[in-house]
């Protein structure tokens, strides 16, 4: 684009840099190009003798049309498109006719190293970076990349396959988090917190460099030579620019690039050692305790920052001398936001719970301009704002820097009470936009109405997931041997994770565990059922001899399981088992354990009676699916078991097939209806003859389901609200002028306009 004058009534500020700040929106684009895209460094000189490599391993598997698909789905709809115009909602609403296209391109691609140059071409656009006090500078600005969502998802499906590889291999270290699945921010933080805590039970001081990693990987040529892109901002579009670091910013592949690259890093420092390196993305931190921290080997610093960390009894006796690394002088701050969470010398989180009261007001500020009363979003409509945005920002971490309230002795609150009602402060005043309530109005009587928890409750909910998310981690977790040690108590300075754990009362020795790369069934291809009409007709179509129909119950007497044999159109035989309380399993497993209960009634069937062929039906997709073997998350055990049972009614009578079919519930089928009224009355007590019931589902205790679990606190911290608001001044008023009505129907009654 034509080279001008930077305008005056431009929204960029001017840029200071030096000699001079830039006059014309090419050289602002240049400066802005050059802090964002920094140019590469020079590479020492080669070695004489190259290292030894390792052995080789397998080739990256070939992409399928399932790896397309998932990948699709993972896309956000509505981000901006690259320069073909063309937004991700096209391929997620078309991929099941694009998908057969798109597969032969992609592997073509991958085989003959082709890559598109139009794939290489990029629009950086340039915005500014909320909250920063100075926009004259480069870095106060954020260049986001966009790119052809084409070539995007040919570099999902690349990644994916690569990181599937290195966690198969093991050649990230155990610390290195972020990337990876079930390893997340807050996972991080707590390592990090538990270090620090079990120096300062030995009575040592803790030492934790911070580091910010610029990285530049090396990938196939095809692919990162020749890229560029466009910077933009205002109304000025650049001419193309290379890339001369190798990788787009927003490449699906950048991740994985930065894990690989700095893996070598995260294994220098070993624990047995009195040193740790904890990794997320390009975020190293280093923690040594009882010395100071002296080795170190690192890239390019951009971002570093030292802190000692002491308790606060003695941190003010404490001297911390700055931290020297070979030319490089270091002073110890008194706290650094590392991963979005501001961590101080003596870990009390003060300055953290500003940072996020902060946001609270913020958020609460925006939804007063957006519930007006005039002209405002209705009730409902501003209500979703602040359940999906507002608290999710406030509330981010918390299982890190808060402790859960509770009522010690004498009925005094124990925990972060304080600041808990420094929060519902903000609530009252975001629920009093939404509502359009005066400001008189009691902070429990908007919370009633609006049908929010009350922010004590809420604060705790946000512990008590998190607390039992850590409790399912499986072995192979990094912080796996922390829970254990912290789910046991004793220690004299207690970690968040043991706060949390303890205040939850959970033991990570009675959930179920689940593996990282599990396949989720919302991955499911559509092709593996038939339509719900066509199903039902074929259900009521069926004229086989043996035809059995399970179904699973889950209501408030207790959750059961029921089998119905239909032998030449009749009602043969039925049982029935009730296998506990409401959540206390999950309902995937119920299902299962009602397929394994019809099957048992075809061996016992088949003790009398020569049999052909079985048709077992089943409401659930779910539970087809994983005993089918196509996706997980039904409990393994009951897995394993369901299976055996299978094997043994194939080999009854000589040889019998057994096929397992979806019938859609409420669908009218005689047998579906009885099976429903039999799990009814099995949840409600009734029993059958031992022989009717499968003797590994007369003595099934399933281990504890974290959904399961975390549904069963939703209930409980739900009816502690209704406790808390019926106990209260306010409830108690409202309950004499309107008896037998709940304030929460005000809020499902008002409807947008």
């Amino acid at each position: 684009m034509e080279d001008k004058p930077v305008s005056q009534t431009s929204t960029t500020p001017t840029l200071m840099a030096p000699p001079s700040p830039p006059r014309t929106t090419t050289a602002r684009a240049m400066c802005s190009w050059r802090c964002s895209s920094p140019q590469l460094q020079a590479q020492p000189p080669p070695q004489t003798r190259p290292p030894a490599s390792p052995p080789p391993v397998e080739d990256l598997p070939k992409i399928q049309m399932s790896h397309i698909s998932q990948e699709v789905d993972n896309m956000k709809p509505f981000k901006a498109p690259g320069l073909d115009g063309l937004p991700a909602c096209i391929y997620i609403n078309a991929i099941d006719l694009l998908d057969a296209h798109l597969l032969p391109i992609f592997c073509t691609s991958l085989r003959l190293g082709i890559y598109p140059l139009s794939w290489k071409e990029s629009r950086t656009v340039v915005l500014q970076k909320p909250g920063k006090p100075n926009y004259g500078v480069a870095k106060a600005y954020r260049p986001i990349a966009l790119l052809n969502v084409v070539s995007k998802i040919l570099s999902s499906c690349v990644a994916t396959c690569l990181s599937n590889l290195a966690e198969r291999h093991s050649w990230l270290p155990d610390h290195h988090f972020g990337g990876r699945p079930s390893r997340t921010t807050t996972n991080a933080l707590h390592l990090i917190t538990k270090v620090v805590k079990d120096a300062w039970a030995t009575k040592k001081v803790a030492l934790a460099l911070f580091l910010d990693v610029k990285a530049y990987v090396e990938w196939m040529l095809i692919k990162l030579r020749g890229c560029s892109t466009c910077l933009a901002f205002d109304d000025f579009i650049s001419n193309p620019l290379p890339i001369n670091n190798g990788i787009n910013q927003g490449c699906p592949l950048l991740v994985v690039f930065y894990l690989l690259y700095n893996a070598p890093l995260v294994k220098i420092p070993q624990p047995l050692s009195n040193k740790l390196c904890v990794a997320y993305i390009n975020n190293i931190t280093f923690v040594t305790w009882g010395v100071s921290f002296e080795d170190n080997h690192c890239a390019l610093l951009d971002k570093t920052a030292c802190i000692n960390f002491a308790p606060s009894a003695t941190s003010k006796r404490l001297k911390r001398p700055a931290l020297t690394i070979q030319d490089q002088t270091i002073t110890p701050a008194k706290s650094h936001t590392l991963l979005g969470v501001v961590i101080d010398q003596t870990l009390n989180w003060n300055k953290q719970c500003l940072k996020a009261l902060a946001k609270g007001q913020k958020w609460a500020r925006q939804l007063n301009r957006l519930a007006r009363m005039l002209y405002g979003t209705p009730v409902a409509t501003a209500r979703r704002p602040y359940l999906s945005i507002a608290i999710p920002q406030f509330t981010y971490a918390t299982d890190v820097w808060y402790t859960p309230v509770s009522k010690g002795e004498g009925e005094r609150r124990t925990g972060s009470a304080g600041f808990a009602d420094c929060l519902a402060r903000i609530q009252s005043t975001a629920a009093r936009a939404i509502l359009g309530a005066m400001q008189s109005t009691p902070i429990l009587s908007l919370d009633a109405h609006l049908d929010l928890l009350p922010m004590h409750l809420l604060m705790n909910k946000v512990c008590q997931r998190a607390a039992i998310r850590l409790a399912a981690t499986p072995v192979s977790h990094p912080l796996h041997k922390a829970v254990l040690k912290c789910s046991k108590g004793g220690e004299k300075h207690q970690p968040p994770l043991q706060q949390i754990l303890q205040f939850v009362n959970v033991k990570p020795t009675d959930f179920k565990r689940w593996l990282f790369n599990r396949r989720s069934l919302l991955c499911l291809p559509p092709e593996l059922f038939q339509d719900r009409h066509i199903a039902t007709a074929e259900a009521w179509a069926d004229k086989l001899h043996l035809l059995i129909f399970a179904d699973a119950m889950a209501s408030k007497t207790g959750v059961a399981t029921a089998a119905v044999l239909w032998s030449n159109g009749n009602k043969d035989l039925q049982a029935g088992i009730r296998l506990g309380e409401r959540d206390s399993i999950l309902i995937l497993d119920t299902e299962v354990a009602a397929i394994m209960l019809a099957t048992h009634l075809a061996l016992v069937f088949q003790e009398d009676t020569v049999v052909d062929n079985v048709a077992i039906y089943s409401n659930s997709q779910a539970a087809i699916v994983c005993i089918n073997n196509h996706s997980e998350g039904a409990s393994n055990q009951l897995l394993r078991a369901m299976c055996k049972v299978i094997r043994a009614a194939k080999k009854g009578s000589g040889g019998t097939a057994i096929d397992l079919k979806w019938c859609p519930g409420h669908s009218g089928v005689p047998g579906n209806k009885e099976a429903d009224t039999e799990a009814s009355q099995d949840a409600a007590g009734l029993c059958y003859p031992p022989q009717l019931v499968p003797h590994y589902l007369a003595n099934f205790r399933p281990a504890t389901n974290p959904a399961s679990r975390k549904q069963a606190i939703k209930t409980k911290n739900r009816v502690a609200a209704e406790t808390y608001w019926a106990q209260s001044k306010a409830g108690t008023k409202f309950a004499s002028m309107y008896p037998g009505i709940s304030p929460s129907l005000s809020c499902a009654y008002t409807k947008p306009y």
